[in-house]
């Protein structure tokens, strides 16, 4: 299990950015509040909350199985918890709670721990933690990888109990990501300066693939169109898949482009572009490219210190 502070497993995990955004909070010298529109897995949030660079934290996802995960992590842990204890992985669990899912799809009610469960479950032992993919090992598991490989219980427990510590920091919505970025706004009027946004949207190329809730081209537009009216008035930093499209639609924050190379499912090795407003310009310092290398972590050992060019 990677050494993350999010339970939750997603392709390009936001995680490893956070000593980057560390230093970029460091160089403004007024950064105390991140807020994330699409919360995801929250990695980097986490991070800079956990380690104390941030003291609030301010989450936000439409998809009503992670808003349901969240809420239950620092809202009522314990039965989650209980679930997680006593479930054995299974590729008959795995069907289950994934036909789960669908009924909620369909507008068949559940328990809110039921949702974050079963969602938590195909997370935690799907492929790449890709909820609309397989099971690891496959439906007959005959991967060298078992359905199990990613289902630790204590250290998963673990993890939970940590999060919940810091439930006092944080707040959570089930928001529009325009509806949750203007009420920000709003909310922050005469204090602009402390916030930061930390956007993470939804994969260009293949997010269909990905994601129960994705973006079509023009939800993608609307986002730069957003931005792009806030560019100088707010800190923003964005993060996406590389292709032609986004770099055309961010052309007017293309200076600040950057890169990070990843894989999804140990194979292919991806690359991201990371564009950032020009309201984070105003303290000295350029952000320029950004090469962020990671080797794999071997079994018995920690994964090395990401190496940062700036």
């Amino acid at each position: 299990m990677s050494f993350t502070n999010s339970p939750l497993r997603f392709p390009g995990g936001k995680h490893k950015y956070w000593r980057y955004i560390d230093t970029i909070i460091k160089k403004d010298g007024n950064i105390n509040t991140i807020v994330e529109p699409f919360a995801g897995g929250c990695g980097l949030g986490l991070a800079l909350l956990k380690n104390k660079i941030i003291n609030k934290l301010y989450i936000n996802d439409k998809d009503v199985f992670i808003h349901a995960l969240w809420d239950q992590i620092f809202n009522d842990p314990s039965e989650l918890i209980y679930k997680i204890k006593h479930i054995v992985p299974s590729v008959d669990n795995f069907i289950k709670y994934k036909r789960r899912l669908s009924d909620v799809q369909n507008g068949i009610e559940f328990p809110n721990v039921e949702i974050a469960f079963s969602f938590f479950y195909i997370n935690r032992t799907s492929r790449s933690g890709i909820v609309k993919g397989g099971p690891i090992g496959g439906k007959d598991q005959s991967g060298d990888w078992k359905i199990n490989a990613r289902w630790n219980e204590m250290a998963l427990v673990k993890k939970i109990n940590t999060l919940n510590q810091l439930r006092d920091n944080i707040q959570l919505f089930n928001l529009d990501y325009k509806l949750f970025i203007n009420k920000m706004i709003d909310d922050y009027k005469t204090d602009f300066g402390s916030l930061m946004f930390f956007i993470d949207p939804p994969y260009y190329k293949i997010g269909k693939k990905l994601y129960l809730q994705f973006f079509i081209e023009n939800d993608h537009i609307e986002l730069a169109e957003l931005l792009e009216k806030i560019n100088y008035s707010h800190k923003w930093v964005l993060t996406y898949d590389e292709s032609e499209f986004i770099k055309d639609l961010y052309k007017f924050s293309k200076r600040n482009e950057g890169g990070i190379s990843y894989t999804i499912g140990g194979r292919n090795t991806k690359k991201e572009l990371i564009y950032f407003s020009d309201r984070l310009r105003s303290k000295p310092g350029k952000h320029g490219y950004i090469e962020i290398k990671e080797k794999r972590r071997r079994r018995q050992n920690h994964k090395p210190m990401a190496q940062y060019v700036i």
